[in-house]
């Protein structure tokens, strides 16, 4: 393998900010769903507002070619859950289930097909995308979970992509350091 394919090797994803914060909101999440400090519709559509915002804020962090479109769809999916959820207070727990698995079935969709349509994408993009698509099949599997549940799994899911992207960061720093 020559250097220029390490160097792309893990080109989308490598953002350390965005892997920080969505980590520690991933965290805050599961913390507070834990404590029911954040089973409220509001708080749901909270934690989509400011995923989506740093998605867009870290997007532009490794240059053009290197993942914007899908961090920018990604966050405007963020974006529309939690008008979703604000713009409908009042819908029910299997509701509030069915608008956050879809969310996150069609974000592990495009994060499974960024990585299998990239020459040498990072294997932690693949993780992500399959602990998302994970996440959606047990949100949408069991419309029955209670909100706290509901909210749990979406800290999960921002914890571990948060994670996928300190760590795919990370092999690019290894990677492209000189010997």
């Amino acid at each position: 393998m020559d250097i220029p394919t390490l160097k792309t090797h893990t080109r989308f994803d490598r953002s350390p900010g965005r892997g920080l914060i969505l980590s520690l909101l991933g965290a805050s999440t599961i913390v507070g769903a834990v404590a029911a400090a954040l089973v409220s519709p509001a708080a749901l559509a909270a934690v989509f507002m400011v995923a989506c915002a740093t998605d867009v804020t870290f997007a532009w962090g490794t240059g053009p070619r290197d993942g914007v479109v899908w961090r920018v769809i990604v966050a405007i999916l963020y974006f529309a859950a939690g008008y979703v959820v604000v713009g409908h207070p009042s819908w029910s727990v299997p509701a509030l289930s069915i608008v956050v698995s879809a969310t996150l079935l069609i974000e592990a969709t495009l994060t499974l097909m960024v990585y299998f349509a990239s020459e040498g994408a990072s294997p932690w993009i693949l993780l992500s995308g399959m602990a998302t698509a994970g996440v959606a099949t047990l949100t949408a599997g069991h419309l029955s979970l209670s909100l706290r549940v509901i909210v749990g799994a979406v800290g999960a899911n921002l914890l571990v992509g948060g994670f996928a992207s300190l760590a795919s960061w990370m092999e690019s720093e290894r990677l492209t350091e000189p010997r």
